[in-house]
């Protein structure tokens, strides 16, 4: 089982983006923390296939999360925060040598699942969201942009770009929740006409 746990996003749209992935890539629930009301665009009616549950802490959605691996006697759910920080794990690893590729998601037979915490679009995952990760995440980048503490303008003295310094929130969902139906080994679903169908 996976899940997707948004709660500071400002975006609409990436709200809609981040349901549509979560529900093509096979996620059981979208948990919502803080305000129940939010502006939600660009879905293409996500929403009425993927169930969404609601808490106003996000202790209580850990909660709820340990809940249903105790009361089925399993592994608990992991928890991930998807951020940049030198504690984090890269997403994927891939050695050329051998051609293995390497998730930090550990041992698909004893694992109950992940949920994926996604942080806000500008600051990133805030000190609630930390506390309760058991782990964080991160997309390796080929090429960055300007620091924190350089000019805010996209282009530098020479009129060159700066590059960006993160994904858009709703892009790193996507390739994130790819990489763990990938891993968990999701079945992929039937295709007809250039399209994905349900079955």
């Amino acid at each position: 089982s996976s899940y997707v746990i948004l709660s500071n996003l400002q975006s609409g749209m990436n709200i809609g983006n981040i349901l549509r992935s979560a529900s093509i890539f096979g996620c059981t629930e979208c948990i919502v923390v803080g305000q129940k009301r939010h502006r939600l665009t660009g879905d293409h009616g996500s929403r009425f296939d993927l169930p969404r549950r609601h808490f106003y802490t996000h202790q209580e959605a850990k909660s709820y999360l340990q809940a249903n691996a105790v009361e089925n006697e399993e592994e608990v759910v992991k928890i991930y925060g998807v951020e940049i920080m030198e504690n984090a794990s890269p997403l994927m690893k891939y050695d050329a040598e051998t051609g293995v590729m390497t998730f930090p998601f550990g041992n698909r037979c004893r694992s109950n699942g992940a949920a994926f915490v996604m942080g806000n679009e500008g600051l990133g995952l805030s000190e609630k969201q930390k506390e309760i990760c058991d782990d964080f995440i991160f997309i390796p980048q080929t090429r960055g942009g300007a620091s924190s503490s350089s000019s805010p303008t996209s282009r530098d003295e020479q009129g060159n770009g700066r590059g960006s310094a993160s994904l858009n929130v709703s892009c790193a969902a996507a390739i994130i929740l790819q990489a763990y139906s990938l891993w968990a080994n999701y079945p992929v679903a039937s295709m007809e006409g250039e399209k994905f169908v349900s079955t």
